[in-house]
Order: C-alpha cells, then sequence, then structure tokens
C-alpha cells in the first residue's frame, strides 16, 4: 500500500513540474513572429531583369529643369537612369546608370521621381520592375526667340561666379585624382583606356567651365 502511494506521489510531482516547465517557456514563444513581421516590413528591390506579361506604360513624363550652371557653360548631354516602378506605378527609386556630366544628375534624379506610369503584371498580378529612360540635355531645346542659351551665359548675379569657381577647382581636384592614378597605371604597365577616356572628357568639360567663367566675368 505504502508503495502504490508512493509511485502517485511521484507520478503527481513529475505532472507540476511539467506544467511549471511550460509556464517559463510561454513569454519566449512570440520572439519568432516578430522577427518575421520585420523582415516582410522592409520590401526588397526586385531583380534587374523580370519577365513580365505587361511591361509599365509611362503616363506623366516630367522634362528636368536644365541646370543654369550647365546652360552657362554651353554643356549638353545625356543621363541614363532606372527606375524602381512599384505595383502602383510610381517611381520607388530612381539610380544613375550612365552619365556624361554630374551637373545634370540631379535635376534628372528629381524629374524621375515625379514620373508615373502602369505598373507591369505577370499573371494579371502587379509587380515591381525596373525600367531604365534616358534623358537628352540640348541647349538648342532651351533657345526661346531671340534669347539663346550663348545669350544667357553672359548674364548672372555675381553670386554664380563664386560658385562658378568652387566648382571648377572640385572638377580639378578630380581630375587631377584621375590623372595620378593613370600615371600609377602606366608605371604598373597596366594602361587603362577606359580611365583614358574619362580624363579627356573632364579636360574637355573643364575647359568648356574655364571659357563659360572668363565669359560672366567680362561680362560685369
Amino acid at each position: 500500500m505504502k508503495t502504490q502511494l508512493g509511485f502517485v506521489a511521484a507520478a503527481l510531482l513529475l505532472v507540476i513540474l511539467e506544467g511549471c516547465g511550460e509556464n517559463t517557456k510561454g513569454p519566449e514563444q512570440p520572439a519568432t513572429p516578430a522577427s518575421t513581421s520585420s523582415v516582410t516590413s522592409q520590401e526588397a528591390p526586385p531583380a534587374d531583369v523580370v519577365s513580365v506579361d505587361k511591361e509599365p506604360t509611362l503616363l506623366k513624363r516630367v522634362d528636368p529643369v536644365y541646370p543654369e550652371l550647365a546652360m552657362k557653360s554651353g554643356l549638353e548631354g545625356k543621363v541614363w537612369v532606372k527606375i524602381w516602378v512599384d505595383t502602383e506605378g510610381r517611381p520607388k527609386e530612381v539610380k544613375i546608370l550612365k552619365s556624361d556630366s554630374d551637373v545634370f544628375n540631379q535635376v534628372t534624379i528629381d524629374a524621375a521621381k515625379q514620373f508615373l506610369f502602369t505598373p507591369a503584371y505577370i499573371k494579371g498580378k502587379p509587380v515591381p520592375v525596373w525600367v531604365s529612360v534616358p534623358f537628352a540635355y540640348k541647349l538648342a531645346d532651351k533657345a526661346t526667340g531671340e534669347q539663346s542659351s550663348q545669350s544667357v551665359s553672359k548674364s548672372g548675379p555675381a553670386g554664380e561666379s563664386s560658385f562658378m569657381k568652387g566648382y571648377i577647382a572640385a572638377k580639378e581636384e578630380a581630375l587631377a585624382a584621375m590623372q595620378k592614378e593613370m600615371a600609377s597605371a602606366q608605371t604598373n604597365g597596366k594602361p587603362d583606356t577606359a580611365l583614358e577616356r574619362k580624363i579627356q572628357k573632364a579636360r574637355t568639360e573643364l575647359q568648356a567651365l574655364k571659357d563659360a567663367l572668363r565669359a560672366m566675368q567680362a561680362a560685369k
């Protein structure tokens, strides 16, 4: 009889201990769902290439403002961007793919962010995609009547001359860094043709900027 009572007491004690263990684990269980929700709240960008049933269609295009600095310098060029179009057809992010001059970059991004598309579709469901869009900057497009872009370059407040000087200084510093890199590559017997083209382009742009600065100073 005593032996049976001992077994019953031991069984009850085991049940009580197991119940206590479950209670101590309870508060820790919600940790997994919380971490999952934090991951899903951050939308990942789409792949560079997505095979879709229907491509996005441009509904609204906003022309960028021609930078005054580029107009005064007589600079023209093109900028290629890629736009992350979300499932509502709105730009979520804009990245520069290629640019003839960084003076055009910010105004291009500002304009691209105001675009509006129809979304891309896969099996009737809207999906996010990247869309590539080129922007062309031509001074001839900015000429109106007797006032051409060349005449605009002769006018402007005195503060623009100071800004131009700072911009030229930054360009000269960047050119010097590229030339130093090219010299190192040539010393190592590994000429970089792509870097050489960038240097030539930077020299041409820098000369145009200096010519524009001289014109501004002469007009005062």
